[in-house]
């Protein structure tokens, strides 16, 4: 969309206006590609319609907890499929006759040869 819209053109939009490009097909040939809308509300019709608009019932309320309760819940779900995924490729190692399983090789090479600055100064990780 950058070649074909400039971004000065897209950057100088008002509210409610739109541009854009429609490709077309062998079959279904379109000779206005392009194309520059604006959208015309009636804001009187609109505010008419809201007029008889009903607010929408709570049916569960949901509380702090309830929020707290569904992250724990999902962190936990998350570390034990990784877990389980780990422990797969580690037995799956372990059979195929590998001394140490890939997940802890990597795991060792990557803490021998990384280092972190902590407060200003590198630290064998």
């Amino acid at each position: 969309m950058d070649y074909a819209i400039p971004a000065s053109k897209l950057a100088s939009l008002s509210s409610g206006e739109f541009v854009g490009r429609v490709a077309d097909s062998p079959n279904e040939k379109i000779e206005l590609k392009m194309f520059h809308c604006e959208i015309q509300n009636d804001h009187e019709e609109i505010k008419r319609q809201e007029a008889h608009y009903r607010d929408i019932s709570t049916s569960v309320k949901i509380t702090q907890q309830d929020i707290d309760e569904n992250y724990l819940k999902i962190k936990n779900d998350v570390v034990e499929l990784i877990q389980t995924k780990l422990n797969k490729v580690n037995s799956v190692a372990e059979k195929s006759g590998r001394r140490e399983p890939p997940i802890r090789r990597k795991a060792k090479a990557a803490s021998n040869s990384r280092k972190a600055k902590v407060l200003g100064r590198a630290v064998s990780m």
